[in-house]
């Protein structure tokens, strides 16, 4: 699934746009938090990670103010912070 990321403040987010329709990969995260984080571009890469869905109200609106700010200006924020999916990485540490 194609969708963006974005360094906010050293903090990694996923989003995309807000849709109302149910997102199956979302609910397979809150089950299982274990992903593989593809970076695609110059620099490619498979990096071990565990995701976080961002389910508080206040941090959905701050991060959906943040991307609206920054990289997607014509994007209502209201309805980033209410239908978008927003999920924190963390990368793992290599062992």
């Amino acid at each position: 699934i194609e969708i963006v990321f974005h360094n906010i403040e050293g903090r990694l987010v996923i989003s995309g746009q807000p849709s109302r329709r149910t997102r199956a990969w979302i609910h397979n995260l809150e089950a299982d938090p274990r992903m593989t984080f593809h970076v695609k571009g110059p620099i490619t890469a498979d990096l071990p990670a565990h995701a976080r869905v961002i389910t508080d109200p206040e941090e959905r609106r701050a991060t959906a103010d943040w991307i609206t700010r920054n990289a997607w200006p014509r994007m209502d924020t209201a309805s980033m912070a209410t239908y978008s999916p927003m999920i924190e990485v963390t990368l793992d540490e290599p062992v």
